[in-house]
Parts: structure tokens; C-alpha cells; sequence
């Protein structure tokens, strides 16, 4: 109740994500009741910009005296404070990932018995969350008539460089989080695969095989057995400038990837390669990354295929070098077709070792990772 101030303060206090910008010119005060709104002018408030790690202030230092001025019906009016904030040049650099934070609280006189300063208490902090605008965009001929399924592409650097990825939702195009691309975009293909008994790499394998496809700059990516085309999607993702070209032989693989390539919009940048891959013509090289993850029984067989294909200081990945243990420890099945394949890749992984002209590091991560590179 303003009736026990002498004078009574209120301050709005905000934090902003870096990607904003606030517009002080644009600060409005209103206070309003049933029977009429009063805008404070700015000469009644002032505003304090990056003070004590907020980016602003507006402080009100007695808005008691502004209502007693302006309204003759007594106390209980609401105060209105808007403001707008633009995203700004750092906030193209983080499209697509979790939005931009602003965080509120309001500092208000609660102590009528202390002189003219008054005590103040504050409200808990609020936020509020900003996410990019929508773009609606409509690509036309020279005559000025629309494209029917024209595709778009959308990147947050003026070279084109950096894509924004989208997904269609209904009718329309959103942004993705890319915090959480991976999971989101593959979630569906893991259970298609769960569901159908899909061999899949490791979500920690495929974390690896992506980190090392950045460490080393590749910009072509050829996969030895697509199955869904789950790691093909993942790899053409990481650069609108990848080249994946992705083989496989099984015709309801073969199907299901198509799909998924599709619907992930890869399919520029995706050559998918129908057959045998020990006995398909082999694709132009060279390739910076070449991924073996097909018949593991035949896994020396791609190598020696392959490996002309890769780049100078490319890498040659191969997964399942551990296959669920059983390398190390082939007395844990029974069955003799398993031992018999865990000893083809036993043999694949001394075969890997004793190459003169290539060296291979070995990792425990995922169902077992080898990585191949030329000897300098």
C-alpha cells in the first residue's frame, strides 16, 4: 500500500544474452487504471546501461508522487514497462542452438519507515527466451512467376559457408537446435534400426568418427556399407562443401536410406552407390575419410581395395574392431560362426598392424575403433 510512503522507488533490472541489443530510445512507462493510462516521460525515470553485470537499469525514484499527480481515485494502478532489444551481429553465430536468454527482476521500496532512500526488496529473477524470426521467402523466375518446390537454403555467414539446418514441419521450415542435431535428426533412424535389427554405429563411435573428420579437415567421406544412412547424414551435415558418396547392397537398406536421405534434405550432397562394394566400380577418388563398416569378414578385402582412394593425409575408419567384447575375449560365445568371424577380425586387426606403409592407432570406444593413416 503506497499510502505509508512518503516516497516510494521501483527500478527494473535486466540481464541480456550478448546476442542483444537493447534500444534504450524505444523504453516506455506506462501506469494505468480503469478509467485512464498515463505514459511517464522519460525526464521522470533515468536509465543506466552495463552497470554491476546487468545490462541495464531504469530506475523510477518515487513514483508515488507521479501517481498522487495524475490520479485522484487512490493506489492500486498497474505499472507497464516495455522495451525493445534486437538481435544482433553475435546472434547469427549461435542460429539454430538454444535461444537468447533475458533475464528480469523488479527492486521496489518496502520499508515506509525509513527517511527518503527507503529499503528496497527485489522479485526473484525472470527470463525470458529469443529465438530468431521468421523468414517467409518465395523463389520467383524472371517473369516474376513462383517456383513450385523451389528448395532453399539458409546459412549464417555471407560466404554460405556455415548452413543453418532446417526441418519441414507441416508446411513450413524450422530452425533446428544444432546443440542437439544429432539426437534429433537420428533419433528416428535409431529406432527404424532397433526395430528392424539395423547394425548402427555407437552414438560414442559416430561421436569420434565426426571429431576426427573435423581434427583432420576432410572434405570428402566415402562409407563402406550405408545400412540406413545414418552416418552418411551425420557426415554430409558437418559442411555444405562435404562430399559423401556412401555404398551398399542390401535393396531394403538400399530403400530405407533413400528415404532418410531424403527427408534430410542430403540428397545434393549424398552419392549413393547400389551393390556389391567388393565388386562395384570404384567411385573418383580421392577421399579424405573412408569408413569400413560392411561385412566385417571381408574387411581386409575393402581395405586393400580401397586405400588408393585416400588422400594424402587422409584417414581410413573401421568400426566393430572389438565387436561386443569378443575379440578379446572369444571364449564368451559358443557359437562357431561368431568365433569364426571374431577371428576374421582378430586377423583384420594384425593385418592393419603389419602394413609397412600405413600406421594404426586402435581405441576402446564404442564396439572398438581402428584409425589408418599413411606413414609420413
Amino acid at each position: 500500500d503506497n499510502k505509508a510512503y512518503n516516497t516510494y522507488k521501483m527500478i527494473f533490472h535486466d540481464i541480456m544474452d550478448e546476442a542483444l541489443t537493447f534500444d534504450s530510445d524505444s523504453v516506455q512507462i506506462q501506469i494505468s487504471d480503469s478509467e485512464k493510462t498515463y505514459t511517464v516521460p522519460s525526464n521522470q525515470y533515468s536509465i543506466v546501461e552495463n552497470t554491476d553485470n546487468e545490462s541495464f537499469i531504469v530506475q523510477i525514484s518515487d513514483i508515488k508522487s507521479i501517481i498522487d499527480q495524475h490520479f485522484s481515485n487512490g493506489y492500486g494502478q498497474k505499472v507497464l514497462f516495455t522495451y525493445n532489444a534486437y538481435l544482433n551481429e553475435k546472434a547469427k553465430d549461435r542460429s539454430g542452438r538454444a535461444g537468447f536468454e533475458n533475464k528480469v527482476a523488479l527492486e521496489f521500496s518496502n520499508n515506509p519507515d525509513t527517511d527518503g532512500t527507503n529499503d528496497t526488496g527485489m522479485t526473484p529473477w525472470d527470463s525470458v527466451v529469443c529465438f530468431t524470426y521468421q523468414i517467409n521467402a518465395v523463389k520467383t523466375n524472371e517473369e516474376n512467376q513462383s517456383l513450385q518446390g523451389a528448395k532453399f537454403r539458409l546459412y549464417r555467414d555471407e560466404n554460405g559457408t556455415q548452413e543453418i539446418k532446417l526441418k519441414k514441419v507441416e508446411n513450413v521450415y524450422v530452425v533446428m537446435n544444432e546443440d542437439y542435431l544429432s539426437n534429433a535428426e537420428s533419433d528416428e533412424m535409431k529406432e527404424y534400426a532397433m526395430d528392424h535389427a539395423v547394425p548402427v554405429m555407437m552414438d560414442e563411435g559416430q561421436e569420434f568418427l565426426i571429431s576426427k573428420i573435423k581434427e583432420h579437415k576432410c572434405k570428402s567421406f566415402l562409407e563402406i556399407g550405408t545400412a540406413i544412412a545414418k552416418t552418411s547424414i551425420m557426415v554430409a551435415s558437418l559442411d555444405k562443401d562435404m562430399r559423401v558418396v556412401t555404398i551398399e547392397r542390401n535393396p531394403d537398406m538400399i530403400e530405407q536410406a533413400k528415404i532418410n536421405i531424403d527427408k534430410a534434405d542430403c540428397s545434393d550432397r549424398i552419392h549413393l552407390i547400389e551393390g556389391d562394394a567388393l565388386e562395384v566400380e570404384n567411385p573418383q577418388g580421392p577421399f579424405d575419410c573412408i569408413f569400413i563398416d560392411a561385412a566385417k569378414a571381408q574387411y581386409i578385402r575393402f581395405f586393400e581395395k580401397y586405400c588408393p582412394l585416400l588422400s594424402d593425409n587422409g584417414i581410413i575408419i573401421t568400426d566393430n574392431m572389438e565387436f561386443h567384447g569378443l575379440v578379446k575375449h572369444p571364449e564368451n560365445t559358443k557359437n562357431r560362426n561368431t568365433r569364426q568371424l571374431v577371428l576374421k577380425i582378430q586377423k583384420y586387426h594384425d593385418y592393419l598392424e603389419q602394413l609397412a606403409d600405413y600406421q594404426t592407432e586402435f581405441y576402446s570406444i564404442g564396439d572398438g575403433i581402428a584409425l589408418t593413416r599413411r606413414k609420413s
